[in-house]
């Protein structure tokens, strides 16, 4: 469950307030693959995040795929209604601590992922990410 945690952390998707109208063409300006760096609450801490514009995608793998596993299909349509925010890399243990005022890693560093983090303790960072959030830029 810890690893599987993990790798939710990597895609971490953080909405940021984001409307239906935030698309590569809406007023706001932004575009697919925007970055932004937002600072964590109030230290200097930052997070480097893309934009993700509202759309479509193909999801899983079809049957008869080399390597595929049973719980990868059916291949299906995923759709975005709204742009958001996402994280380009996982988040390190000094951002997580930086919003979290804690560190769960088992392998300790600054600059290592953080790791042994369950799927609530990822929403309650982002949830704490969101509240104290704003544009380093």
């Amino acid at each position: 469950m810890k690893s599987l945690a993990i790798l939710l952390l990597v895609g971490l998707v953080l909405t940021l307030g984001c409307s239906k109208d935030d698309n590569p063409t809406a007023a706001n300006g932004h575009r697919a693959g925007d970055e932004r760096d937002f600072r964590l609450g109030n230290t200097d801490q930052t997070i480097r995040m893309c934009w993700i514009p509202a759309g479509n995608f193909q999801m899983g793998s079809q049957d008869g795929e080399q390597d595929r596993r049973d719980n990868e299909g059916p291949v299906h349509q995923v759709t975005f209604a709204e742009g958001f925010w996402m994280g380009k890399y996982e988040v390190t243990q000094k951002q997580w601590r930086a919003v979290m005022k804690s560190n769960p890693s088992y392998f300790h560093g600054e600059s290592l992922p953080v790791e042994q983090v369950s799927w609530q303790d990822i929403w309650q960072f982002e949830d704490s990410f969101r509240r104290g959030v704003s544009s380093a830029e």
